[in-house]
């Protein structure tokens, strides 16, 4: 499948739905490969007649700060995808946040370039060998990054 999303937008947002098994709501989230979880604004599980608090809490500590979330079982399908997942939900209302993370998500699906694997990497790239990638490794430019993600 493919989706277009707008490249001036700051990252990359998917249309999302989150259900209990009899209620849906319809959303957008970013995708985010930096994110452990699944994440989404608490009033989408008050939509649901979600009791955020009695799910299981889970305290989260990023660089800008502490926030505590609460994970409960649904179905969250984007793009295609439908998958029985822990998400949670912030504890405080305020947050107006929704992401996609590894678990969850983005560790059931195979984001890919499309097409073939080089579908989009320029032809000097497309010469490179793959080198293993490290914890220290990084992509200099958009280009190498997706030549790496298409060649693994």
């Amino acid at each position: 499948m493919r989706y277009a999303y707008e490249p001036s937008d700051l990252g990359v947002s998917v249309p999302v739905s989150l259900s209990n098994g009899l209620d849906t709501v319809n959303l957008f989230a970013k995708v985010d490969t930096g994110a452990d979880y699944c994440l989404f604004e608490r009033g989408f599980a008050e939509a649901l007649l979600i009791e955020v608090e009695h799910g299981t809490p889970l305290d989260f500590a990023p660089v800008a700060g502490e926030f505590r979330a609460y994970g409960h079982e649904l179905i969250l399908a984007a793009l295609g995808v439908e998958v029985h997942a822990v998400v949670y939900f912030f504890a405080n209302p305020n947050i107006r946040r929704n992401v996609l993370g590894r678990n969850g998500w983005l560790n059931r699906v195979q984001p890919g370039l499309g097409g073939s694997r080089f579908a989009g990497v320029p032809e000097p790239l497309r010469r490179l060998t793959p080198l293993p990638l490290r914890g220290y490794d990084f992509c200099p430019n958009t280009y190498s990054c997706a030549y790496l993600l298409a060649a693994w």
